[in-house]
């Protein structure tokens, strides 16, 4: 890990997520590569293993990992690998060409944490790969961008395709109301043109507080709110049990 990088994470314990989440009706998890660690796998993997077999992971790897190492992690419960476009502590596209080709016959997808501006270029990299795109925290778009802006359009003609996901995540990162409702209607837009393809996290443990200069973070359950809001029934099951589960399977 660099010496740069861009905060000290403090420590956070599986049982202090499976208690927060086992509060909010939450049974499983996935656990994400943070960025800080870069492809330093051993606090995710250690995880995995302590939850015998009930969580599932998202990796960040590098180009040169073996089948054999990919097929460990699989047992494990690692189902995707993550490509990070704005941190600092980010892994850009490097390696993507060989990751995808490699990952492809485990049944994995990738994960993008991107900038909205960036959203042309998943264009251009879904001619190279089948793999399945999921974009992180509504793919990056901010109430100021708007629902007719260029970028929520750009977000629409993606998510029409069977292959691309949207997390419907990291609120606070995007919202400039403390209880997220000014992103209700992207987030019913989105729910409302793939159904089948949404999914939910509470980017627990909140990186986005780090080092403490953003406040406190919010509750665990806070961020299942807008879900509860704004969703019937039945689209909250696709978003929290249904899509995960043939996701993460």
């Amino acid at each position: 890990m660099s010496s740069a990088r861009g905060y000290a994470p403090p420590v956070r314990t599986l049982a202090q997520v499976e208690e927060a989440a086992a509060a909010a009706g939450i049974a499983h998890l996935v656990l994400v590569q943070p960025s800080v660690y870069g492809s330093d796998l051993f606090c995710m993997l250690e995880a995995l293993r302590a939850g015998a077999g009930r969580h599932r992971g998202v990796a960040v790897v590098g180009a040169g990992i073996s089948s054999a190492e990919l097929e460990n992690l699989h047992q494990l419960g690692v189902r995707g690998v993550r490509f990070n476009l704005t941190s600092p502590d980010g892994n850009s596209l490097e390696g993507f060409d060989e990751i995808a080709r490699k990952i492809a016959p485990l049944g994995w997808h990738i994960q993008f944490l991107i900038a909205p501006e960036d959203l042309r270029r998943l264009q251009e990299l879904r001619k190279r790969t089948a793999v399945p795109f999921v974009l992180d925290h509504f793919a990056g778009l901010t109430v100021a961008h708007g629902q007719d802006g260029d970028q929520a359009g750009v977000l629409r003609e993606l998510m029409v395709r069977d292959d691309y996901w949207i997390k419907l995540s990291g609120f606070y990162r995007l919202s400039n109301d403390r209880g997220y409702r000014d992103l209700d209607p992207l987030l019913l837009e989105l729910a409302t043109i793939a159904p089948d393809r949404i999914i939910w996290g509470s980017d627990w443990p909140h990186t986005w507080f780090f080092p403490g200069k953003r406040g406190s973070p919010p509750a665990y359950a806070a961020t299942l709110a807008p879900l509860e809001r704004c969703l019937p029934a039945e689209l909250r099951q696709k978003a929290l049990q249904n899509n995960p589960w043939r996701l993460y399977l």
